[in-house]
């Protein structure tokens, strides 16, 4: 819901989960979440950023064969 409606907030929870994921090591995890940042930094405005989130959440997303979420990471990086 944060990420169409306050993108501050949702950057700043993508960045905790992004934490925790790295902490706990559940790396599969970590496609979603770097597929919401890239999404949240696309609409803020942030290119660059957007597209790092992105291309990271596309490997992870490949790697573990999350095809809804490589959907979104290729519409995102579209």
């Amino acid at each position: 819901i944060y990420r169409e409606i306050a993108p501050t907030k949702a950057i700043s929870y993508g960045h905790q989960a992004e934490e925790i994921a790295l902490r706990e090591n559940l790396n599969q995890e970590l496609g979603k979440i770097y597929e919401n940042l890239g999404w949240v930094y696309y609409r803020s405005g942030d290119a660059n950023i957007a597209l790092e989130y992105s291309l990271k959440a596309l490997n992870i997303n490949e790697k573990y064969n999350n095809y809804e979420a490589l959907i979104n990471c290729l519409n995102n990086l579209g």
